[in-house]
């Protein structure tokens, strides 16, 4: 669920993926298709307004992991061999498919 990283208890990223994840145990930041893109590259992001500390990240509702934001940035925690390496953005975002009980597919 977490590794001890010096003071810091640092949020796995599968506890960010976890369905039986609390909505309320972390605060969440809702980003934008760039934002996201740049976050899944691993990418250096800017939280205005965001509580520092651990934040999950949301796009279109859903999870995609933890940052630390420290006010100016936010540290990525992003699984390294995981990121995107293709530099490339669609122009537009992709359309979420869903069931008909509203899961995604």
């Amino acid at each position: 669920m977490a590794v001890i990283k010096g003071r810091d208890l640092v949020p796995s990223h599968a506890l960010a993926m976890s369905q039986l994840l609390r909505s309320d145990a972390f605060p969440t930041v809702e980003i934008d298709y760039p934002a996201a893109m740049s976050y899944l590259r691993r990418e250096t992001i800017t939280l205005e307004d965001a509580p520092s500390g651990y934040i999950l990240l949301l796009y279109d509702g859903a999870p995609l992991g933890f940052v630390k934001n420290l006010g100016k940035r936010a540290n990525n925690l992003y699984p390294q061999n995981w990121r995107i390496l293709s530099g490339h953005i669609p122009e537009s975002a992709p359309t979420v498919v869903t069931s008909g009980s509203g899961r995604r597919l």
